[in-house]
């Protein structure tokens, strides 16, 4: 396996099926959101994508129907992107589909299953364990030649609830090859 030297972080790890496959069944120690669900990031996202519904915005109706306001199911993801930069943290690490290692520079989201098992609340802070679930033979695609990576994310709040269950599926491939 070939390690990146890109300082962002951010680099796909280039590797074999095999050693992609040795991650397969190991689940990550959980990672912190870098802050709480704040009123004020769920009042930013709702007004970019006009959403109006009331458990984002009224606090009277949220308490009524939720016990207070609630982010947006939408969301979940976005509690746990970390911050690219800070004075106290080291380069940013991505998220488990970006840190298997396989042949192949590009990569594309296939598809996205979430359940979601509760509300994420204000002042909330979520943690996410990701496992490694499959990494498929090689196949050949208009895109190029690769592998289906698939991926399970698991949100909890900050009483150790699970909020939410992610399953991915990503293709990692090289563009244009032809198997």
């Amino acid at each position: 396996m070939t390690e990146s030297e890109d300082e962002t972080g951010y680099a796909l790890p280039i590797g074999t099926v095999g050693d992609a496959r040795a991650m397969v069944g190991k689940r990550t120690p959980p990672r912190w959101a870098d802050a709480e669900v704040s009123w004020s990031r769920i009042q930013q996202f709702c007004a970019m994508t006009h959403d109006g519904n009331p458990s984002y915005w009224d606090p009277d109706f949220a308490a009524e129907a939720w016990g207070g306001i609630v982010s947006p199911p939408a969301m979940v993801e976005t509690w746990l992107m970390p911050l690219e930069w800070s004075p106290w943290s080291a380069t940013p690490q991505p998220r488990l589909p970006a840190r298997v290692p396989l042949p192949g520079p590009s990569m594309i989201n296939g598809s996205s299953d979430t359940t979601f098992r509760r509300p994420v609340r204000v002042g909330d802070r979520l943690s996410v364990e990701e496992e490694l679930l499959s990494v498929s033979d090689l196949k050949q695609t208009r895109l190029g030649a690769g592998h289906f990576v698939e991926t399970l994310s698991v949100f909890r709040n900050s009483d150790g609830d699970v909020v939410a269950e992610v399953r991915n599926t990503l293709f990692r491939f090289t563009p244009g090859a032809d198997g």
